[in-house]
């Protein structure tokens, strides 16, 4: 009935980068209540809410796992023969009383409210059985992840402002996609000039952020320090410290 299927974010980055994606993210143009019936219908077994995944020995569920402040839900786990799957739908962002809202959008409305163009890109999954090809690039993801370009999909400055956890995304983005020879001081400039939002979160997230990024097999370590530090978002993950970011190259598994 023309809904769609598509792989989305940094599964389809990574994919497109030659790299292993760690979570499989899919985004579907169908509404919250038609993502509920299309699976029930296909024996999908639906097990409530919860962020956790399931004990599902073997059967087909899915779960709710976020939903919007009016309680209504735009996103699911779904698990089939062990592996988990994320599923939203398309929302869009608004401002409200207490920040961001989110609310049911369409394709572009979705593509707008993601963070960076590399992250920004859609797979249509029409195929079951061979290769699917249908890119939608609306902002020239592929060309930034082939160039090594980190861009914010529209001005970096609101894009920051709305989420400042974005700079320590874009530092971790940076340093396993980008070329920070690419970077220009203007953009420099913006992110050094958003930091002071870091200091209303709660350090643990900022923590974690930081870790993901050394997280993966082949991230260098020195490379990300120095990225972090040339942002000045070195102070907001270890208040207080002069690191030495020169690491010793025989510190790097360390």
């Amino acid at each position: 009935g023309g809904k769609k299927l598509f792989m989305t974010g940094g599964a389809l980055r990574d994919h497109l980068a030659g790299k292993k994606p760690r979570n499989i993210e899919l985004a579907t143009n169908c509404s919250p209540d038609e993502v509920y019936h299309i699976l029930s219908q296909n024996k999908f077994e639906f097990i409530g809410d919860g962020d956790q995944p399931p004990q599902s020995e073997g059967r087909q569920v899915f779960w709710v796992k976020t939903k919007d402040k009016k309680g209504r839900p735009y996103s699911f786990g779904v698990k089939v023969k062990g592996d988990e799957f994320d599923l939203a739908v398309f929302t869009k962002t608004s401002k409200g009383k207490d920040g961001k809202v989110l609310e049911p959008g369409t394709h572009a409305d979705d593509a707008m409210s993601r963070d960076f163009t590399i992250n920004s890109m859609y797979l249509l999954l029409s195929n079951d059985n061979g290769p699917n090809k249908e890119v939608h690039d609306m902002y020239g993801g592929m060309h930034h992840l082939k160039s090594g370009k980190i861009a914010a999909v529209g001005d970096l400055g609101s894009k920051l402002k709305e989420d400042p956890v974005r700079a320590l995304r874009l530092a971790r983005m940076m340093a396993r996609y980008g070329d920070p020879k690419k970077m220009s001081e203007e953009e420099k400039e913006t992110i050094r000039g958003a930091t002071d939002g870091l200091s209303n979160l709660d350090p643990k997230d900022i923590m974690d952020e930081f870790q993901k990024g050394l997280d993966y097999d082949d991230t260098d370590t020195r490379g990300y320090l120095k990225i972090y530090n040339d942002l000045g978002l070195l102070p907001h993950i270890f208040p207080g410290m002069n690191l030495d970011t020169k690491l010793p190259k025989q510190l790097r598994e360390l």
